[in-house]
């Protein structure tokens, strides 16, 4: 590494140094040259390092190395027992990615099995491999060595565990093999919780334990005096939305358990809201209020309702938004709302505006100022900014597919993020996201939207917009949790690990 390293740093020294403008003399070219390729040697150095310690890692793995005793006082019963336990232990280190090395030993490895001498074998050991990459050596013996003493193997600073065959293996254990319930649930709805617990050698009562992020919500007690596993059933009624971190734990006071890393569970279900409910507020009854009628229509547990105003200046009522999680405001030029400051408290209380049209010219507004229409039509590209938003990459593969869209001028504030451009020559926000207080506020400066679902074939329209509104109507809580595929492991062992996240932007 430390001579690839000089290489690239001689060469890119040279690189810059060959040629220099003004001209230099040679001395301080070749001066400058070499303070150059150390200032590069050193950064190299610290850069490749990690490279060269995973890719030494990968081809070079740590060591195990199996001692079996073979002397003359291994009989046959304790002979059964290193050919029964040492192939699952070997099994274990092999799929952690260990090189799995055996040896047979008694008087050295390959002495008389009269004598067996731990020592003696240790040092032929350390003729015959590096120890220096080995992580721990597993010996299979009955203990019976001629050695006087055996503080010197401390020196070797290498964990040494030991197989006894007459040791007592019986060991008290509790675990949670098993737990069933449903990744997602609605708001105040009784979820089933199913758990399979499992007791090894205990004979007892234990404890179930239900954890909903981290709090206690519900226990029950299991008696393993008859039987060794248990089926518990708990059912829980989530009172918040979000993503919820799911723990079970198994324990008892009357058990001093090895291992407890198998007495967890750990799991995560998303919890939506029971009764979502929409309300589009439109100046007149247009394609675009009845395209996203049909979205919202088709998902479950989901309500709505239009709002047309007769007369102007409208004014909303508590009456209007009761229960609302999303405000949809299409505006084709003549909507006026004399209140907006009621929808101002709307979006500060954590729900959100979906605007589609003519802005309105209210605080809560991701434009500054005013707009006015374009006489052209222009196509939507969405923007490098929404490649943090998921759902937009739906869009963005369709994009080329949709018509040009009748759409508003206007300039963003500064806080507004810009998720596409038209195509013009301003190359001027279509689609604007901010926060506003505790709500979110998405506008799209274009009508005539529901082109998308009726010229494109295959179109995304319909899950873009479920997706969105899904998005706009969940509340800001914790909304990413990692757990593995298993409750224990050893070190070094490859496991799974899940990642759930809820939430429009990762």
């Amino acid at each position: 590494m430390i001579f690839l390293a000089l290489i690239l740093a001689f060469a890119i020294g040279w690189l810059f140094y060959r040629k220099t403008t003004p001209q230099l003399t040679p001395v301080k070219r070749y001066l400058l040259m070499a303070l150059r390729i150390i200032v590069l040697f050193i950064v190299l150095l610290f850069l490749l390092n990690p490279i060269w310690n995973y890719v030494s890692k990968r081809s070079n793995p740590e060591k195990v190395i199996i001692l079996t005793d073979n002397s003359a006082s291994i009989d046959e019963k304790k002979r059964n027992y290193f050919s029964n336990i040492k192939p699952i232990v070997e099994k274990k280190y092999k799929q952690a990615n260990y090189n799995v090395v055996n040896y047979t030993f008694a008087d050295g490895l390959q002495g008389s099995s009269n004598k067996t001498y731990l020592l003696k074998t240790m040092a032929e050991l350390q003729k015959q491999e590096d120890l220096s990459n080995t992580k721990t050596i597993l010996l299979f013996s009955d203990g019976w060595f001629q050695d006087e003493e055996l503080e010197q193997l401390q020196s070797l600073q290498i964990p040494i565990d030991v197989y006894y065959p007459n040791q007592n293996l019986v060991y008290e254990d509790l675990s949670i093999e098993e737990v069933q319930h449903n990744t997602k649930a609605l708001q105040d709805e009784v979820n089933p919780i199913v758990v399979t617990a499992v007791a090894s050698h205990f004979k007892g009562m234990a404890e179930v334990e239900l954890q909903v992020d981290g709090k206690t919500v519900a226990q029950k007690e299991c008696d393993f005096s008859q039987k060794s596993f248990d089926k518990i059933n708990f059912e829980h009624a989530f009172q918040e939305t979000g993503l919820k971190r799911l723990t079970v734990k198994i324990s008892s006071e009357k058990i001093n358990e090895t291992n407890e890393q198998n007495n967890f569970y750990y799991g995560a279900v998303q919890v939506s809201k029971r009764d979502f409910k929409i309300t589009i507020l439109s100046d007149k009854l247009n394609w675009d209020v009845k395209f996203l009628k049909d979205c919202i229509k088709r998902q479950e547990n989901w309500q709505y309702q239009t709002i047309i105003p007769e007369k102007y200046p409208f004014q909303l009522s508590p009456e209007n938004l009761a229960k609302t999680n999303v405000l949809i405001i299409i505006n084709n030029g003549t909507l006026k709302i004399e209140n907006l400051d009621f929808v101002e408290n709307f979006l500060k209380n954590g729900n959100s505006l979906l605007s589609i049209g003519k802005p309105l010219a209210a605080e809560f507004s991701t434009i500054l100022g005013s707009s006015f229409k374009s006489a052209r039509k222009s196509s939507v590209r969405i923007s490098n900014e929404a490649d943090q938003f998921t759902t937009f990459q739906l869009w963005r593969s369709q994009q080329d597919k949709i018509a040009p869209l009748a759409y508003y001028f206007a300039k963003p504030k500064a806080q507004s993020q810009v998720l596409a451009e038209f195509n013009n020559q301003q190359k001027s926000p279509a689609i604007l996201f901010n926060y506003f207080f505790k709500g979110k506020v998405l506008e799209f400066l274009f009508h005539d939207i529901w082109q998308w679902q009726m010229e494109v074939e295959n179109a995304n329209f319909h899950q873009f917009f479920s997706d969105i509104l899904q998005w706009l109507g969940s509340s800001e809580t914790d909304r990413f949790i990692a757990y593995p595929s298993q409750n224990s492991y050893i070190q070094g062992e490859e496991i799974d690990i899940f990642l759930q996240a809820y939430d429009e932007a990762y």
